[in-house]
């Protein structure tokens, strides 16, 4: 866990555009490097318990996804 001295853009995955920052005293998760920078754990949120059924166990995802990522 790191945490920003002040606000720091967090760019795509790609390094081409900036998504969003963390605000100065805010937490990054890192969960690595690649020549691109450091990865950091970006999205913070809540699901709500009336949502929560809707996340699944990566292994059973296959079989429950009614919706395929469009990336």
């Amino acid at each position: 866990m790191k945490t920003a001295v002040r606000t720091v853009p967090v760019f795509c995955t790609a390094g081409d555009y900036v998504i969003g920052e963390v605000s100065g005293g805010g937490k990054a998760l890192v969960l690595g490097e690649t020549d691109k920078g450091m990865v950091v754990a970006y999205i913070l949120g809540i699901v709500k318990p009336e949502h929560s059924h809707m996340l699944v166990e990566e292994s059973k995802w296959s079989t429950t996804a009614n919706e395929k990522p469009t990336i």
